[in-house]
């Protein structure tokens, strides 16, 4: 019983953590707006790469299709973010309490919410999507008897994994080496885990055969999945995952787990379950080593950070009361600073007491969200005929407008150079934009900081904007738009 008040305890934190960015546009970063958009296209008829270009494999837009069917398609998959890491926080409850005492998983599942409350993981990202997947791996690789069924749904998640972020692949190598040290009949259950891997990838080839052009498409989608990969410079990548990394709670519960292990390693990797934790972390380390490309990514490794958390922790058990309770004294203390956070967004975003006379709850509402606003207004302004372009491609959705490129992610369109023969866009950021001028839309509404800069467009396309498009006006958002309207 008390552990089932703990689990909605667990519940009603992740809440709170997570419901004061719920009504923000955008929360932590562009790339949930991107998915939704390409979930929003799919659900119109629109076929990935041959109708629109994200450089990211078909499995990872299936989850956005979902919350489009919804009016408000970004609270609704911030709600289904939250449904995830609740049910995930219950996964590692589980899975941590088989590991350690019941004691230490409920602080190792506190710590999980805590991890998941940054402002960079409040969108729902597609390595929430994974989590589910990796705490089956684990479940099964820790917990359950060998058997053919259970290495074919391993090998599944992991191809659901791989298929949502490529750079996941180690996973793959990571269960393998597990295979091979642990099973007797290693050939047979790696084929097994094989025939689980291979029918999502079959399942998204055979759709492709069944178009015209499908396997051409699949191949430079293959190509260009390379080519970003390529697209890394390893020096920055490593600074910026030490930046990231070591700024946070992140860095001291990474660093301080790998340190400890290291120091018992010989004792540590005498027990099987430990050396399959350890193998499972290492190989999401790696993914995020691999490819970087900021702070949303050192998710990748959450839930198997904290299982090592908990082979740390396996044989202590604190009997004594006394300690306990100072014990959660410090976690009580600890988590005060995320509630104050999680409270000001709340009171910030939901604008609770704006209009109050009283110095007591008065707050600085100067900073507050202006995205919904710029919406809004141009909701307003703008006709449902009427076609624009934007930077922020927000703008798209929340006005429900067609797409004047195949491109979706607006940095996309500026690194167009290092893509190959993607369906229907020209090769050159310069030629790109020119076709979609060449469509007048109505209206253009460019981030006023990026048109100012003198490198954002080519001379010749910011004269013939300033020739053919009248400045309309400066809308406030987050960063302020140019509003063009066509003359």
């Amino acid at each position: 019983s008390s552990n089932f008040f703990y689990v909605l305890l667990i519940i009603f934190f992740v809440f709170i953590t997570r419901v004061g960015f719920w009504n923000l546009i955008i929360a932590g970063g562009w790339d949930e707006i991107t998915y939704l958009l390409s979930g929003r296209e799919i659900l119109n008829g629109q076929i990935p790469y041959r109708d629109f270009f994200e450089v990211k494999p078909p499995i990872a837009f299936l989850p956005y299709i979902i919350a489009n069917l919804f009016e408000n398609e970004t609270l609704a998959v911030r709600i289904i973010g939250f449904l995830i890491i609740a049910l995930c926080s219950y996964f590692i409850f589980e899975q941590s309490s088989k590991i350690t005492n019941s004691f230490i998983a409920k602080i190792i599942t506190l710590s999980f919410v805590i991890l998941n409350s940054q402002i960079t993981f409040q969108n729902t990202g597609l390595t929430i999507f994974i989590y589910p997947f990796l705490l089956f791996i684990s479940n099964i690789l820790l917990f359950k008897k060998q058997s053919n069924i259970n290495y074919i749904i391993i090998g599944f998640c992991v191809s659901i994994i791989c298929l949502i972020r490529p750079n996941f692949y180690p996973l793959v190598f990571g269960i393998i080496l597990i295979i091979y040290l642990y099973n007797q009949n290693k050939i047979k259950n790696i084929l097994f885990y094989f025939l689980g891997g291979a029918s999502p990838v079959l399942i998204i080839i055979l759709f492709y055969f069944s178009i015209d052009n499908g396997l051409s498409i699949l191949l430079n989608l293959i190509i260009n999945l390379l080519a970003a990969g390529e697209n890394i410079n390893v020096s920055w990548t490593y600074r910026e995952i030490i930046r990231y990394l070591f700024d946070g709670v992140d860095g001291i519960i990474f660093l301080s787990s790998i340190l400890i292990v290291v120091y018992n390693f010989k004792e540590f990797i005498k027990i099987k379950q430990n050396v399959i934790i350890l193998i499972l972390f290492g190989s999401t380390v790696t993914s995020v080593l691999i490819v970087f490309t900021g702070h949303h990514q050192l998710n990748n490794f959450y839930p198997y950070l904290l299982l090592v958390i908990a082979l740390i922790f396996r044989n202590i058990n604190i009997k004594n009361n006394t300690i306990k309770n100072q014990i959660l004294i410090l976690v009580f203390c600890s988590i005060i600073p995320v509630l104050m956070s999680s409270s000001i967004a709340i009171i910030k975003n939901y604008k609770f007491f704006f209009n109050t006379e009283k110095k007591l709850f008065s707050y600085n509402f100067n900073n507050n969200d202006k995205n919904n606003d710029a919406v809004e207004y141009l909701k307003n302004l703008i006709k449902a005929e009427e076609k624009i372009f934007a930077y922020d491609h927000f703008f798209y959705l929340k006005l429900n407008k067609k797409l004047p490129s195949k491109i979706i992610h607006p940095s996309t369109l500026w690194r167009i150079a290092i893509y190959k023969n993607i369906n229907g866009v020209e090769d050159t950021t310069e030629k790109e934009f020119e076709k979609i001028i060449s469509k007048e839309p109505d209206w253009l509404i460019i981030r006023k900081a990026i048109f100012d800069k003198e490198n954002y467009l080519p001379k010749k396309f910011k004269n013939i904007i300033i020739t053919e498009w009248k400045l309309f006006g400066i809308v406030e958002a987050n960063s302020d738009q140019y509003l063009f309207k066509k003359k």
